[in-house]
This record gives structure tokens, C-alpha cells and sequence, in this order.
């Protein structure tokens, strides 16, 4: 496995967690991970019993994908010895299709392995294109190898109609495994605080929770309250995230002059509480490939307002969706479920009903994901 997140080596991390089930499903893996000379892992982590963690630990961000290739060459020539010399039972999968699938097709051509290349995010939206350079050349490498992947798996069925709707190339079968939450664990957990007593100025809150990065345009439901405390003074936003946005949108805040009206939390180690208390649960991104969050939220019976994007369309009620960056539509959804509490438990229940099909156990959800593997060694499916 190729992946970028650096999470993985993070003990008790739930990506961490993740990785340990699929190693228990495997013979052995074997996770190289992007990651700077500076990240303070060592060369090879065990984390299981049969699952290692190989960080590139790179001088540089340029070079890891050369130092991913170096990594992967000697594993698998290590793995080959030990089996006598054949790469039968082998299988490369990228977590993306940019950096790490260019290092899946390389060792994939190299050495005769089949690879698997997995979509997180929607990469084919105009606001992922347009956010950066870097993003333009990662569209232009994922339209070169996404053709040449032996299978696929995409975290959303929003992601796999966008894929075969530009491909045309594209003649395997496309595999919708969505990332894996712990719905009936947030279920039955029970809040350790709660919101409305520790902000008890407000009559109505709103919890975001994500990176503060361009593409989750926070910036939106920022404008959106600032119209919205005009009619519903007492409407509070509490921001759970960090990222390189931060400053800017305390300025913006600063600058809306809405300043009692939001707080800035940082990253929060446990959302069960937030999700549990809050009146509404808002994600404002111009894209996702997924939405965790969203699922985290819905689990917990939290009422939800987002844009279109990811699982949202699968699992939230259609009125309670908007168009990115559609300021209008977001300030008007607002306030009709700060109005009214019959429309947010309507929303509520629809998305509760449609809750039911993300609902996996650990161990199952494990043996899915292994399974796609399997089916790509040749003989094997």
C-alpha cells in the first residue's frame, strides 16, 4: 500500500486501526508512506503483527516518490525471494491518483504486479482544478493512469458515475467501498459536555468540523452567518479544525464584525460531544470525495445542512442540500431550520432511514476491502 497519510503511524489513530484490520485479512502488509526526513519515525514501524509502516523520510518533498520506488523495489524484491522467486501473490494499491498511483504504475510495470488505485476525492470538480497549479498536473496524471489501473475502488457512487461520465476508456469495473465509520459506536456514546451549557449566550448553534483549507470554504458559512444573525441574533458557529486558513478567516470574521458569533475551536480529539449538542451540523465544501463528517454527524442525530458533494446526495433529505458556493441558498436553508424545528426533525428522520446502508462492521468492512485486492492476483477471482 501507498499512501500519503502519515496518521497511519500515529498510535491509536483511526486510520492506524484501519490498516491493522486489513493486515489481519493478509499474509503480510507492507504500507510505504510519503513523509519528510524530519517526521521522527523510524526506517521500518511494526504496528502488527504482520503489518509494517516504511515512511520515505525524504530530504525533500520532491523525492518521495523516488524514495516510495526505492522503498518498493526492495520489498518486493524481498517478498519474491521468499516465495521463490514470483510475484503471484502481490498486490500494489495507491490511496490516491496522483503522487502515490505514479508510484503504484511505475513498480506495477517494473516488476508485472497488478495495482489497485483508489479515488478519495473528487478530483474532476472545476473547483478542484482550479484551486492550485499542482492540482492541474495531478488531474492530468490521474487521467493518464486511472486507464491503466487494473481495478478501482472509489469512496462514493457521486465519484464513480463523475469517473465513467470522463473516461471513456475506462472498461473495468469500478468498486464503491465508502471509508469506514464506527456508526453504531457513535450511537451508543453518550456526550461528555454539552454545547448549550458551554455557550449558553447562544439560542441556536452550528457545528463545522474540518481542515481550514481552501477547498472546504468555510469562508461560505462565515458570509452565510454574518446575514443570518441579522434576523437570528443568537445564532452561534463553533469552527472544530485546523489549517492553513485559520488566519484568514478570523480576519473575515473580524471583518463581518460577527466576532461573538463564532468560535474558533482547533482540532478536537473526540466530536461525539459536539455533534450530540449542537442544533445543526454544517459542511460547506466546494468538494469532497467522501464527507466523513457528514456520517459522523448523521450518526449521532444531528439535523444537516451541506453542499452536493460526496456521499451527501446518498444520505441527506434533497432540500437540505445546496449548490457550492451558493451564498443565497445557504443563508435561506439556515434560517428556514433555525425556524423551524419541525423541518430539522424531518431532515433528521430522512437522513436516519438512509443512515442504514453505510452501517459495516469492523471485521466485515476489513474482509470487503481485502477482497478487492484478492480478486485482482490473477487465478484468484
Amino acid at each position: 500500500m501507498i499512501s500519503t497519510d502519515k496518521n497511519i503511524l500515529s498510535t491509536g489513530s483511526a486510520v492506524g486501526d484501519r490498516i491493522v484490520g486489513y493486515g489481519k485479512k493478509m499474509s503480510a502488509l507492507h504500507v510505504i508512506v510519503f513523509t519528510g526526513k524530519d517526521a521522527g519515525f523510524k526506517e521500518v514501524q511494526k504496528i502488527s503483527a504482520n503489518t509494517f509502516v516504511h515512511p520515505t523520510l525524504s530530504s525533500s518533498k520532491y523525492l518521495r516518490f523516488y524514495d516510495a520506488i526505492r522503498i518498493g523495489r526492495r520489498l518486493i524484491k524481498s517478498i519474491s525471494a521468499a516465495m521463490g522467486g514470483v510475484n503471484k501473490n502481490i498486490v500494489i494499491t495507491a490511496q490516491d491518483p496522483f503522487e502515490t498511483s505514479l508510484t503504484a504504475t511505475c513498480l506495477s510495470y517494473l516488476y508485472g504486479i497488478p495495482f489497485q488505485l483508489q479515488v478519495h476525492t473528487d478530483f474532476l470538480s472545476p473547483f478542484f482544478y482550479r484551486e492550485s497549479f499542482l492540482n492541474k498536473l495531478r488531474v492530468i496524471c490521474a487521467k493518464i493512469i486511472l486507464p491503466k489501473a487494473h481495478g478501482i475502488r472509489v469512496v462514493s457512487k457521486k465519484i464513480k458515475q463523475s469517473l465513467f461520465s470522463h473516461f471513456s476508456k475506462i472498461t473495468k469495473e469500478i468498486d464503491v467501498l465508502p471509508i469506514f465509520v464506527d456508526i453504531n459506536r457513535i450511537k451508543a456514546s453518550s456526550p461528555i459536555f454539552n454545547l448549550k451549557e458551554k455557550y449558553p449566550d447562544f439560542d441556536f448553534l452550528i457545528v463545522m468540523a474540518s481542515r481550514l483549507s481552501p477547498e472546504k470554504n468555510i469562508q461560505l458559512a462565515i458570509r452565510a452567518l454574518s446575514m443570518v444573525v441579522k434576523k437570528y441574533p443568537k445564532t452561534g458557529l463553533i469552527i472544530i479544525g485546523e489549517g492553513e486558513r485559520r488566519l484568514s478567516l478570523v480576519r473575515l470574521v473580524h471583518d463581518l464584525k460577527i466576532g461573538n458569533s463564532v468560535v474558533f475551536e482547533g482540532w478536537q480529539e473526540n466530536l461525539i460531544s459536539y455533534y450530540k449538542t449542537a442544533n445543526l451540523f454544517l459542511l460547506s465544501s466546494n468538494y469532497e470525495g467522501y464527507g466523513m463528517t457528514l456520517l459522523e454527524a448523521a450518526a449521532a442525530g444531528c439535523p444537516i445542512i451541506s453542499t452536493d458533494v460526496g456521499i451527501a446526495g446518498e444520505l441527506l433529505a434533497p432540500e437540505t442540500l445546496i449548490k457550492p458556493g451558493d451564498l443565497g441558498g445557504l443563508v435561506k436553508r439556515m434560517e428556514k431550520f433555525i425556524a423551524s424545528p419541525a423541518e430539522r426533525e424531518n431532515s433528521r428522520k430522512f437522513t436516519g432511514r438512509h443512515l442504514t446502508g453505510f452501517i459495516r462492521e469492523k471485521d466485515e468492512y476489513a474482509k470487503e476491502f481485502v477482497g478487492l485486492l484478492s480478486k485482482l492476483i490473477p487465478n484468484n477471482g
